[in-house]
C-alpha cells in the first residue's frame, strides 16, 4: 500500500508594495532612480467627534443652562415687541409723540393724531403710508397726489377715448418738470415758449409773433389793469363800454373787426369810461342791439341812406326818402369847401314863394324852381313849384294827385289829367273826374247814343244812357 504523497514545500511570497515593486522594476530597466510613478491622497474616514463629546473649559450643565436662559430672553424680547406694537396707535389714532403711533407702518404724530408725514399718503389697500404720487400718476383722491408739487386727482381723457384719474397740477399751473412741481403758468406779458407755458385759464396762449409772450387773441383784449388781475374777454361791441379809453377793448381789428374805437362818453360810472362807437366821419350800418354791423365812411349827397346819421353831417346832409339831401330852404352846392378833403355843402336858399336870382337860388331840396314869367322880369323871379304836376303841400313841392287822392283844392289834383277836387256826393274831397268825364288813365268824354261801350260807367248818364248789349243793359 502507497503512503501519503508529501506536499511540496512553497516559499511564500513577501508581501511588497506593489508601487515598491514597480518603482524597482522601472528603476532596473530604465537606469532613472528618481522618477515619480504614481502619487495618491489618502482620505481619512473617521467620524469626527461632535462638540458635545469635546472636552469643554466650561461644564455642560452650566451651558445648556445660558443656551435656555437665552431662547427664554429672545421670546419674552418678541412678546413684549409685539404687545407694546399692538398698544401703538393707528392711523387716525390720538397721539402724544411720534412713539405712540405705528412708526412700522410710517405713521407719526401730528396734531395729537397719528397720520402719514406731508410727502406721504394712507394707503388703505396695504395699511401703510405711501408715498405721494407725481405727475400722470393713477390716482383715487386729491390727498394721493404730492401736494408739495401742487397736483391734484383729475379726470383725464385717455388717447383711446376712456376717463382715468391721474396727479395732474392745479388750476393756472404747468408742470415744471425742471423743478419737478407745478409752477405757475405765464401771465400776461410774460414770456413762453408755447402755449402750455401761458394761463389758458385766463385764455392766453403764446404769441410767436410778439417775440414769445402769453397775450391775449386777436379777437379778445385784456381787461385788467396789471398782469395779474385780469382775464382774456371777446372785444366788446358798439355802444358796450371801455376801459379807460383803450381802443383795445373795442372790436376794431380788421379784416372781421367792425372798426370801433372808445370814445368819450358821459356817463353815471364815472368819466373814466368809453363807449366803443365808430369814428366821427363813420356810421354803424348794423342793428347795434345785435352787433352784426361795422364802421363804414359816412355818405354823401344823394347816397342811399337809412337815417340821418348815415348822411355826413359836416355836409349838412339828412336823409330823406331814404337819400343823403339838403334840409328845406338850402341847396346842395358842391364848390364848398368845408375843411381839408371835405367838399360839398347845404347852403341856404330862397323857400316857396321867395323872390330869386341868379344869385338867390330857389330850394332844390324842396323841388322849387325860379319862375320869371311872374314879374315878367328876365333876372327877378319867383320860386314856384311845376304847376303841371306838382304843388306847394306847406313844406315842399309835392306831386299831384291822381284819381281817388285825398284833396282839398283842385290845385293839388292832376289838372293835366282833367281832375279837380271833386265836390260830388259819392267822391266829395278827392281827385275825380267832372260829370261829363269817365276815368281811364286820365279823363275822357262820356259817350253818346249809340256809340259802342263795354259798360255803362262810359255812357253819359246826365242823357239818362246806360251800355245795353243784345241781351240786355251792360
Amino acid at each position: 500500500m502507497r503512503g501519503p504523497k508529501q506536499r511540496k514545500v512553497v516559499t511564500p511570497i513577501k508581501d511588497i508594495n506593489p508601487n515598491t515593486v514597480i518603482q524597482e522594476h522601472i528603476v532596473k530597466n530604465t537606469n532613472a532612480p528618481n522618477v515619480l510613478i504614481a502619487e495618491y491622497d489618502v482620505i481619512h474616514n473617521e467620524r469626527p467627534q461632535s462638540c458635545w463629546k469635546r472636552d469643554l473649559i466650561i461644564p455642560r450643565w452650566l451651558l445648556l443652562t445660558l443656551v435656555t436662559l437665552g431662547i427664554l430672553a429672545m421670546a419674552a424680547f418678541l412678546v413684549f415687541a409685539t404687545i407694546v406694537t399692538l398698544q401703538k396707535q393707528g392711523n387716525g389714532g390720538p397721539c402724544k409723540s411720534n412713539s405712540d403711533c405705528r412708526q412700522d407702518r410710517g405713521l407719526i404724530c401730528n396734531n395729537y393724531h397719528c397720520g402719514c408725514a406731508y410727502s406721504h399718503f394712507w394707503s388703505e389697500t396695504y395699511l401703510t403710508c405711501e408715498r405721494r404720487r407725481m405727475i400722470n400718476r393713477t390716482c383715487v383722491n386729491n390727498s394721493e397726489c404730492d401736494i408739495l408739487a401742487s397736483l391734484q386727482c383729475f379726470n383725464v381723457t385717455l388717447s383711446n377715448g376712456d376717463i382715468q384719474l391721474q396727479c395732474q397740477c392745479k388750476a393756472s399751473l404747468n408742470w415744471n418738470a425742471a423743478a419737478g412741481m407745478c409752477t405757475d403758468q405765464g401771465k400776461y406779458n410774460d414770456s413762453c415758449s408755447t402755449t402750455a407755458n401761458c394761463d389758458t385759464t385766463r385764455y392766453l396762449y403764446c404769441d410767436s409773433s410778439a417775440g414769445g409772450l402769453c397775450r391775449c387773441n386777436s379777437s379778445m383784449f385784456w381787461n385788467g389793469q396789471t398782469a395779474s388781475t385780469g382775464t382774456c374777454e371777446y372785444k366788446r361791441t358798439v355802444n358796450q363800454y371801455c376801459y379807460p379809453y383803450d381802443d383795445s377793448w373795442c372790436d376794431y381789428s380788421a379784416p372781421m373787426g367792425q372798426g370801433l374805437t372808445c370814445a368819450k362818453y358821459s356817463n353815471p360810472y364815472g368819466s373814466e369810461y368809453g363807449l366803443c362807437q365808430c369814428g366821427s366821419t363813420q356810421f354803424y350800418n348794423g342793428t347795434v342791439s345785435l352787433g352784426n354791423g361795422y364802421c363804414e365812411p359816412l355818405r354823401t349827397f344823394n347816397k342811399s341812406c337809412a337815417a340821418s346819421s348815415n348822411c355826413d353831417y359836416r355836409k349838412n346832409l339828412i336823409c330823406t326818402n331814404n337819400l343823403c339831401s339838403c334840409p328845406s330852404s338850402t341847396n346842395y352846392d358842391p364848390t364848398v369847401v368845408v375843411s381839408a378833403g371835405v367838399t360839398g355843402y347845404c347852403t341856404a336858399a330862397a323857400t316857396y314863394l321867395d323872390n330869386c336870382t341868379s344869385i338867390i337860388k330857389c330850394s332844390t331840396s324842396q323841388g322849387l324852381y325860379c319862375d320869371y314869367t311872374v314879374w315878367g322880369s328876365a333876372t327877378v323871379g319867383q320860386c314856384l313849384c311845376n304847376s303841371s304836376f306838382m304843388f306847394w303841400d306847406g313844406s315842399t313841392c309835392a306831386n299831384k294827385l291822381s284819381i281817388g287822392g285825398k284833396c282839398t283844392t283842385t290845385t293839388e289834383c292832376s289838372s293835366g289829367n282833367g281832375l279837380f277836387c271833386s265836390n260830388y256826393t259819392q267822391s266829395v274831397g278827392t281827385c275825380d273826374c267832372d260829370k261829363n268825364h269817365f276815368w281811364n288813365t286820365t279823363c275822357l268824354q262820356k259817350q253818346w247814343f249809340n256809340t259802342s261801350c263795354t259798360s255803362s260807367y262810359v255812357c253819359d248818364d246826365n242823357r239818362g244812357l246806360h251800355c245795353q248789349g243784345l241781351g240786355g243793359a251792360l
